[in-house]
């Protein structure tokens, strides 16, 4: 990439960072369905149905066997990895009992310990 051409951006040239997810249109409209499932959840009686029977609930949802998996394993990093909204991811883990700095620690390839 050419740094001139970025001569007009404050912020200078784009940086990657090793497993950075790009979040793009593309990776969004893949994750609509599990954001909208778990956005459901802020209403009482949605996590009530979930936690009674999370296959029939993410299945009314219209989840796919992929999204339901990722949901059955509590992965977080790999439901963003997805697509999923990283804000959604949050609350996901909220729900699955999964602790944020659990996430934190996944993301950055770490484990929980070395977060504290």
């Amino acid at each position: 990439m050419n740094h001139a051409s970025h001569a007009g951006n404050p912020l200078g040239p784009p940086v990657l960072l090793q497993g950075q997810v790009r979040y793009t249109g593309r990776i969004a409209d893949r994750g609509y369905r599990l954001n909208r499932m778990f956005c459901s959840l802020t209403q009482a009686e949605n996590r009530e149905r979930f936690r009674d029977d999370s296959d029939a609930y993410m299945q009314a949802c219209g989840l796919s066997e992929e999204e339901m998996n990722l949901v059955r394993n509590k992965d977080c990093v790999g439901m963003f990895r997805y697509g999923m909204n990283i804000y959604a991811v949050a609350k996901a883990g909220t729900i699955l009992g999964v602790p944020l700095t659990e996430i934190g620690a996944a993301m950055k390839s770490s484990t929980e310990k070395e977060q504290a």
